[in-house]
């Protein structure tokens, strides 16, 4: 690239830092040139890269969204229903809460109670309190 060249694309990526900046599109700003490059040497369409780009800054708002959901329902310890250990809970049906875990309930406006031994219960509550903070139970 001739220097003329070079001045005009630092120009561009200036102008584009500062838009993506005054917009509040953090992923653009920092991501434009690594896909912009990306692009090229895929031989993507304009479209293709503005997509890639744009999906870029969705999943990341999504990702924040969610991290911010979490950290607003002040979870004692974040906990996951893959980890817990049904066959050392006989007791408690993996089934209802695999259903309970989907959400429906929230949409239906319907109460939830879980009544147990403290430590599975409670394992089997922060995991449904956290799917029902998830983006998917809006």
């Amino acid at each position: 690239m001739s220097a003329t060249q070079n001045a005009r694309t630092a120009a561009l990526e200036a102008v584009i830092v500062a838009h993506a900046t005054e917009l509040k599109l953090p992923t653009i700003r920092r991501r434009f040139k690594t896909l912009a490059d990306e692009a090229t040497r895929e031989q993507q369409t304009p479209v293709a890269y503005l997509a890639a780009l744009l999906e870029a800054e969705m999943a990341e708002r999504a990702e924040r969204r969610e991290r911010r959901r979490l950290n607003d329902a002040r979870f004692p310890a974040l906990k996951y229903l893959q980890d817990f250990r049904f066959d050392e809970n006989p007791k408690i049906p993996q089934a209802t809460i695999a259903a309970l875990a989907e959400g429906s309930w929230i949409s239906d406006r319907e109460s939830v109670i879980l009544i147990g031994d403290s430590v599975p219960v409670s394992h089997c509550l922060f995991c449904v309190r956290h799917c029902a903070s998830s983006p998917a139970s809006d």
